[in-house]
C-alpha cells in the first residue's frame, strides 16, 4: 500500500504484514517547566505520516489504514486542492 503523509508531499511504501504503524506524542516545556501537549504523531518507519490532537484520532486512523481495502491511503487531515484531489483520484483508478 502506498501511504500519502498528511500534508500531501510525502509517500510512504506500507507493507501490513512487515511494517508496524506507531505514535509517539510531543510535547514541549512550558514556562514552569509543565509539559504542554502538542499532539500525536502517527509514525512508519521514523517517519510522521500526520499529528492529530488526540490518542483515539490516532488510533482511528491506524484502524482506517488496516482496513483500507486500497492500494493507496491519504492520511486524513490533509487539504486537498481540487487539482490534488483529480490527481489521487487518477492514481487510485490506475
Amino acid at each position: 500500500m502506498l501511504i500519502f503523509n498528511q500534508d500531501m508531499d510525502a509517500q510512504y511504501s506500507f507493507n501490513p504484514k512487515s511494517d508496524r504503524l506507531y505514535t509517539e506524542l510531543r510535547y514541549v516545556y512550558g514556562d514552569n517547566d509543565d509539559l504542554i501537549f502538542i499532539g500525536v504523531n502517527l509514525m512508519l518507519k521514523g517517519e510522521i505520516l500526520g499529528t492529530f490532537d488526540t490518542m483515539q484520532e490516532a488510533f482511528n486512523e491506524i484502524s482506517a489504514i488496516s482496513n483500507c481495502p486500497n492500494e493507496i491511503y491519504a492520511i486524513s487531515g490533509c487539504t486537498l486542492l481540487w487539482e490534488d484531489w483529480k490527481e489521487l483520484c487518477e492514481y487510485m483508478a490506475k
